[in-house]
């Protein structure tokens, strides 16, 4: 397992330091969020790359029309070299590893508040602002209405949730509750 944290990480560092240097992360970036999408949601996508009955020519020559679209010969030729090293189901933690890498680099930070209700614009102003001075970042937010938090609001930043909701306050009450 070591070694596919380390060859994960060998290879968003190489996808990330290509991108850097020819001053196009953001557009790589962009295209590989696509790809990502497109490999988690069509699991026939998933299984013809991952098949080990299709050789990689075949695969590729399937691979290169399907991703025409939506791809450059930068991210088509980083499906061949995981096909050629038979690491190509390593390829989602490559992903959450190179997404992490551009996260880290960039000077904005993205930010899903999730509350039970409409939030005022001066709340939603306030949170922005306090999520601002302590990353030290600007952000880009996104709100989302989930009845089931009850009160609160949960805050996703980047991969860290911070949970001020009325049903995890209930949650931990009960847990003590239980406990006592």
């Amino acid at each position: 397992m070591a070694g596919n944290t380390r060859a994960t990480r060998n290879y968003a560092r190489s996808i990330f330091d290509a991108a850097s240097n020819a001053n196009q992360l953001k557009d790589i970036h962009q295209r590989f969020v696509t790809i990502n999408r497109l490999y988690k949601s069509i699991p026939e996508f998933r299984l013809l790359v991952q098949s080990r009955r299709i050789d990689i020519a075949t695969k590729m020559a399937i691979l290169t029309p399907v991703l025409k679209d939506i791809a450059t010969s930068t991210e088509v030729d980083f499906f061949r070299i995981l096909l050629e090293n038979k690491e190509i189901r390593l390829f989602s933690q490559i992903m959450v590893q190179f997404f992490l890498l551009v996260e880290k680099e960039s000077d904005t930070v993205k930010v899903l508040i999730s509350t039970a209700d409409k939030i005022s614009d001066q709340s939603l102003s306030d949170i922005i602002a306090a999520v601002q001075s302590t990353s030290g970042k600007h952000v880009e937010h996104d709100t989302y209405i989930d009845p089931a938090l009850l009160g609160g609001l949960t805050l996703r930043i980047g991969n860290t949730i911070v949970d001020g909701s009325v049903y995890k306050r209930l949650e931990k009450l009960k847990t003590s509750l239980m406990r006592a």
